[in-house]
């Protein structure tokens, strides 16, 4: 009887320690251009519904998102890229401009000048799911990516679906990057669906 009494205890610390480390919860801040109470509502809107997010909370006083999130599941260039996406500026990504453009008069900020942005090359590691050949798709993915204007280097590894991508932020965007990835096609005429994760 103390044998099993103390292999369920064995158990359920074993499974409480795993729980633990499953999840690794961290508070972080990102600068973010935004004016009103509806930029509020829309980037907590897209934040807090994420993968990893635990909570966000916008405060256009002084330009920040202060957000928790589990490091397991997301980063904070992944979130500032969603920020982006949603028109936003954030201090190392620019919004589209279609996008910017789109929003209320009362959430159009003031935008740094194209020529204040960081001209030093960028680097971005990438999880790229979808790819079913080592040349059709992770090639020509390397390919389309290295013969953009301001790729200077672009790796694409299907055997453990990572991608490297060297390039200048104020040639083009990361946004643009994983849009010309999601919607490749190979010349064998496959059908996939790739899906794009930024990693850490």
């Amino acid at each position: 009887m103390k044998k099993i009494f103390h292999l369920a205890f064995m158990l359920l610390f074993a499974l409480s320690t795993q729980a633990q480390t499953k999840s690794q919860i961290i508070n972080d801040t990102i600068y973010v251009y935004a004016n009103c109470e509806q930029c509020v509502e829309r980037i907590e809107g897209a934040l807090k519904p994420a993968q990893g997010v635990v909570s966000a909370r916008m405060d256009v006083s002084v330009g920040k998102l202060f957000v928790s999130y589990d490091v397991t599941k997301t980063n904070n260039d992944a979130l500032q890229l969603l920020v982006a996406k949603i028109g936003h500026d954030t201090k190392k990504y620019r919004a589209d401009d279609k996008t910017y453009k789109a929003l209320p008069a009362c959430c159009k900020y003031e935008r740094a000048p194209m020529n204040a942005q960081k001209s030093k090359y960028e680097t971005v590691h990438m999880l790229i799911e979808g790819m079913t050949c080592a040349q059709g798709c992770a090639k020509g993915i390397e390919l389309k990516l290295y013969q953009q204007k301001g790729v200077k280097l672009s790796e694409v590894n299907y055997d453990t679906k990572k991608a490297k991508v060297i390039f200048d932020p104020t040639k083009i965007s990361l946004q643009k990057i994983i849009q010309l990835i999601e919607s490749f096609k190979p010349e064998n005429g496959e059908n996939n669906k790739y899906t794009v994760t930024i990693l850490p």
